[in-house]
């Protein structure tokens, strides 16, 4: 096979990398980035930001860096960084090796030496692109309230919310647990100066739904299945603060925790206002 043929094959090959899917949520919420996305936009990040690098850099040298760097996530799969790493390394070795040893050896050598330079942590360079490649998906999940890490939280049993799925994909999710382990609700402040009853047993803190599958009615089942879980754990006094928007229309971006009328939907009593425009609401749920 002559080189501009190896070349081509390599370039084909990389077309793979658009089907692997990470953890990280769009902004939008409408689905996981891909491997090709986030090298890419570790490599504008890359341009943007390198003005802010502690020691001199080559940035072309981080651009290729961390266009390459995940690459052999074609064979071996990504792996979150919550997730037990195992045979991470021996994977990502032979992923290496099998998808640079397609290009012409010049080329194989270079490209290995960059995936190599970045996994050492030991150039500026590679430190600079590890840094960036660590902050992306904190950035994403800031924006997207911490979707994807609410989510490892729930599948691994170590923190509690009922989620709704549209096929394979989690949609809404509404967040319980008890007062210890979800102590910082919002207006908190107000909420304790006025509190006169026992704290409940459960708190329901947010229910969040994509924005492709709000005001479709959505958000009651995610509050009701909440509700259907802590029933199956023993059940209790269970709180909830909603918007109340006293028949106001509201858009659905600015609510964290779904309306009054839902909760009293679903069986919730008002107690009190809270902060500006909430509310404090309860109801007893029987065990299962």
């Amino acid at each position: 096979m002559d080189r501009l043929a190896r070349q081509l094959h390599f370039i084909l090959e990389l077309d793979k990398l658009k089907s692997i899917y990470r953890r990280t949520y769009l902004l939008d919420g409408t689905r996981s980035e891909n491997s090709a996305e986030h090298s890419w936009h570790l490599a504008l990040m890359a341009i943007v930001l390198a003005e802010h690098a502690n020691e001199p850099l080559d940035v072309g040298k981080v651009i290729r860096m961390v266009l390459i760097h995940d690459i052999v996530e074609i064979d071996a799969g990504d792996t979150y960084i919550y997730d037990v790493q195992g045979d991470k390394a021996e994977r990502e070795g032979r992923a290496a090796e099998r998808i640079f040893g397609l290009l012409p050896p010049d080329q194989e050598q270079e490209f290995r030496a960059l995936w190599d330079e970045f996994e050492s942590a030991t150039t500026p360079e590679a430190r600079f692109a590890s840094a960036l490649d660590r902050f992306i998906p904190q950035l994403h999940n800031f924006h997207t309230q911490g979707r994807s890490w609410k989510e490892r939280l729930v599948r691994e049993g170590d923190a509690h919310a009922a989620l709704v799925f549209d096929g394979d994909t989690a949609v809404a999710w509404a967040q319980y647990g008890s007062p210890d382990e979800l102590p910082n609700i919002h207006h908190r402040k107000d909420y304790e100066a006025n509190r006169a009853e026992q704290l409940p047993d459960y708190r329901l803190t947010c229910i969040f739904v994509d924005r492709d599958y709000r005001r479709k009615g959505v958000a009651g089942v995610a509050l009701r299945g909440a509700v259907d879980l802590i029933a199956q754990a023993g059940g209790g006094v269970v709180e909830g603060y909603p918007q109340d928007t006293q028949g106001k229309k509201i858009s659905a971006k600015f609510l964290y925790n779904t309306t009054r009328s839902l909760y009293e939907q679903t069986g919730f009593t008002y107690l009190r206002p809270k902060g500006k425009n909430h509310c404090v609401m309860r109801r007893t749920v029987s065990p299962a």
